[in-house]
């Protein structure tokens, strides 16, 4: 299950002005449709980075990187997306649902699947103990197989 309705991470996406977001960040200047400024994530001298308002996105044509409000939060603060969705939200004042029940759930049936995998790399890491205290297991100890030569 997602941490968070896909619904309030497009209500998100509407309330939060990439523009605006960015501008804090990078110094941008209208160009046509677009803002244009030296992007924040390489080193460069012209503009090549784009912020488009309408459409939510933003792109450099230098490095490639993009994506929408969230993902710049993400890279350039160096969070995590649900890092990036609090700090958001927080910022434009929208409330974060509770899905307090669904975590219970989920957080208990995390915890049952990681305790069954623990049991199986116990169980398996005995077994392997046990191969390698007999005589063949002695013989492999130390030994390496041999690599095929390349070149």
């Amino acid at each position: 299950m997602a941490l968070f309705p896909a619904a309030f991470i497009d209500d998100l996406k509407s309330h939060a002005d990439i523009v605006q977001v960015v501008q804090e960040r990078v110094p941008l200047r209208p160009s046509g449709t677009a803002w244009k400024g030296l992007c924040p994530f390489h080193g460069e001298k012209t503009p090549s980075f784009q912020v488009h308002r309408d459409r939510g996105f933003f792109h450099c044509f230098g490095c490639g990187v993009g994506g929408d409000v969230i993902k710049f939060v993400e890279l350039f603060d160096k969070v995590t997306f649900p890092e990036a969705v609090r700090q958001l939200a927080g910022r434009f004042g929208l409330p974060i649902p509770e899905l307090a029940d669904a975590h219970n759930k989920d957080d208990e049936d995390g915890r049952r699947e990681r305790e069954s995998l623990l049991k199986a790399h116990d169980v398996a890491a005995a077994w392997f103990r046990e191969q390698l205290a007999t005589p063949a297991g002695a013989a492999g100890e130390g030994a390496r197989p041999e690599l095929p030569a390349y070149g």
